[in-house]
């Protein structure tokens, strides 16, 4: 009698299948065993168990791990290790084969550059098709294990401002720019002096001197930056000392001046700098920033201090003095002073010929009295009359003589200090002593 049995296998196994077969009559049992190896079937799915999500965005120092699962039309499982793998770079459309990288790491692709790829995982089935799954992965710089600074330069002016460039380095190479930290003297430095963020910040410079700052990352990557600023030479504000309080006319007095910039910077006093002064000062400049001022003006004067649209002034009492209001006055006073003198000078001498006039009256008067006593006992030689007669005007009396005489026969008389009486005749040169 004829009999057909079918045997269609949906699952593959790894253990044979056993197919038995038993004919029973009423004399005979018959049995018979058939072992049958079922496998899988055609390749018609390739899927990934790992990663469970197939759009990842991971950083360069991150990895994903792999694990397909290759099945047939009636799930059951193939050996995975036919699989393949492929790396796209789908900014630029660069393929390569990774399969060795990845079944040598246990199935763990490690990202490394910075970009955007696709992982695919395929296979070829017995009927010529390409099995596949795709991850898309976005990898994104990871930690940095450097930073470093881009600047213009390492030195400055009060008042520039310089852009500075942070630039983080990953452990695969990939730079970025890399928001930090920054400090100076272990304290943070204020927005005023370096403001910004995502690795782009503005440096104001401001403080005159060598300044050094940390810029560190949240990684803990740090360096620093060194950078020596100058002041500005443009005046912002002056500051003027007037050493004394006072000084006397025609004297010196010493200032003291000082210039900064708009950062409080001192800067040495520009040469351009204006002394101006009231009352007829002039100034005398001894050093930078210091000048010696002659006074010639009394009363209360100023000294104002010019430079770069900028100024100050201060006050200082000069006392008047006797020299003083001469030279403050000039020629004219001088000349008012002298003839003061002058006249001063001819009171004096009228006053003094007064008074010898009234005491050679008196002289004269004494004098002829006298004369006419002796005249009455004393007998006067005949060649001379003695000292007798009206006092003649003094202009042949000489240096010697205390008093000078001529009587009326022009015989010249003259009494010397010691009260001795000379004679000179007419027509002579030579003065005889008068002896009774």
């Amino acid at each position: 009698f004829g009999s057909t049995t079918m045997f269609v296998p949906v699952f593959a196994s790894d253990s044979l299948y056993t197919l038995r077969a038993t004919y029973t009559d009423a004399n005979t049992t018959i049995e018979v065993t058939l072992n049958i190896s079922v496998d899988h079937g055609d390749l018609v799915s390739v899927s990934l168990i790992q990663p469970v999500d197939l759009t990842q965005n991971i950083d360069a120092d991150g990895d994903i791990p792999f694990l397909p699962q290759l099945t047939d039309g009636d799930g059951n499982i193939i050996d995975p290790s036919i699989v393949s793998y492929t790396l796209e770079n789908t900014d630029t459309g660069e393929k390569t084969d990774i399969t060795s990288m990845i079944t040598g790491n246990a199935g763990v692709w490690e990202a490394s550059t910075v970009g955007n790829w696709a992982i695919t995982a395929w296979a070829i089935s017995s009927s010529g098709y390409n099995i596949s799954e795709t991850v898309t992965i976005s990898v994104e710089h990871g930690d940095a294990v450097t930073v470093d600074i881009d600047v213009i330069a390492n030195s400055a002016k009060a008042g520039d401002v310089y852009t500075l460039t942070i630039t983080g380095t990953d452990a695969d190479g990939n730079t970025f720019l890399e928001s930090v930290l920054w400090t100076q003297d272990n304290k943070a430095v204020p927005a005023s002096t370096i403001e910004g963020s995502g690795g782009v910040y503005n440096w104001s410079a401001t403080t005159a001197g060598e300044h050094t700052f940390k810029f560190r990352s949240p990684s803990g990557a740090e360096d620093t930056w060194t950078v020596t600023v100058v002041p500005h030479q443009t005046v912002s504000r002056i500051e003027l000392t007037i050493l004394e309080d006072s000084v006397l006319q025609l004297e010196t007095f010493n200032i003291e001046v000082r210039t900064f910039d708009a950062w409080e910077n001192e800067i040495p006093v520009p040469p351009e700098t204006q002394v101006k002064l009231t009352g007829r000062m002039t100034a005398e400049e001894t050093e930078n920033g210091k000048w010696t001022i002659t006074t010639l003006d009394a009363e209360e004067q100023t000294v104002m201090i010019a430079v770069h649209n900028k100024e100050v002034s201060d006050t200082i009492i000069v006392e008047g003095t006797f020299m003083g209001f001469f030279e403050a006055g000039g020629t004219l006073y001088y000349a008012g002073g002298i003839l003061a003198i002058l006249v001063v000078i001819v009171l004096l001498v009228v006053i003094v010929m007064v008074l010898r006039s009234g005491g050679s009256d008196y002289d004269d008067d004494d004098d002829d009295d006298d004369y006419e006593y002796e005249d009455e006992e004393v007998e006067k030689p005949a060649m001379a009359a003695g000292p007798s007669g009206p006092p003649v005007v003094q202009g042949g009396q000489e240096d010697w003589m205390s008093d000078y005489r001529v009587d009326e026969d022009n015989v010249e008389w003259g009494e010397d200090e010691s009260g001795t009486w000379w004679y000179r005749d007419p027509g002579t040169t030579e003065w005889n002593e008068w002896a009774d």
